[in-house]
């Protein structure tokens, strides 16, 4: 199939006009600044943002790589421009369990290789580790405020779709805000629907509850209009 120069100018106008909506800076922060910045909210998490889903062995096997030094993904945020407050687009999970540690309301378990910290918190670390732990940087990106709501929910789409972390409901509530989406919340929190529909903490945590209201939803529409089965 042959391009023609037509269609390799459109092309390169749309990479053009979808790059201007992508605006962002890198940035470094050491933990003790981390862990300062969210006691401080100066890092916002927003509706759409996942809760505080990790369960405590999952904390502590991140911990364990920071303290081994293993490379820590890159923390995803967007400049709130009224406020210049930093609102968390991913990460949320890695930041507040950076905050419980250092504030000492976490205690190490389950450890893979460090099995030696285990029952031990921040503060039953000797000062001189607490001090090479605070002093380690995790890089970020910042999306400033010049990029639009539809690339901050692009971008959580895009870093958590396909992820064994995220869940679909956890992706539908990153990527797409809206009277639907409040909807489905409103009813996956109702009592009736709670007794109807029991479910395990851990399943509760990880929004099985909404997705079971979005896919009764899609059904109501019609059976076979519905493809995500």
């Amino acid at each position: 199939m042959s391009i023609s120069d037509k269609q390799q100018e459109a092309a390169e106008k749309q990479i053009l006009d979808l790059s201007k909506r992508i605006e962002f800076y890198l940035t470094e922060y050491s933990v003790e600044l981390l862990a300062k910045k969210m006691k401080d909210g100066d890092f916002v998490i927003p509706d759409y943002q996942r809760e505080d889903t990790w369960e405590d062995a999952r904390k502590s096997r991140f911990i364990e790589s920071l303290l081994m030094g293993l490379p820590i993904p890159f923390l995803f945020f967007w400049e709130i421009p009224e406020s210049g407050k930093l609102e968390i687009v991913d990460g949320s999970q890695r930041l507040r369990t950076i905050q419980q540690f250092v504030e000492g309301t976490f205690t190490l378990g389950l450890l893979k290789e460090l099995d030696k910290l285990e029952g031990m918190r921040f503060t039953d670390l000797p000062k001189s580790r607490q001090r090479k732990i605070n002093n380690r940087s995790i890089r970020g990106i910042v999306l400033n405020e010049h990029a639009d709501a539809q690339a901050r929910f692009d971008l959580f789409d895009r870093i958590n779709t396909g992820s064994k972390v995220a869940n679909k409901a956890e992706v539908r509530r990153g990527a797409y805000t809206g009277p639907f989406l409040d909807l489905v919340i409103e009813l996956a929190k109702d009592s009736q629907f709670k007794e109807l529909a029991p479910a395990p903490k851990m399943s509760v945590r990880q929004r099985e509850r909404e997705e079971l209201v979005t896919r009764f939803l899609a059904y109501t529409d019609g059976l076979e209009g519905y493809h995500d089965r």
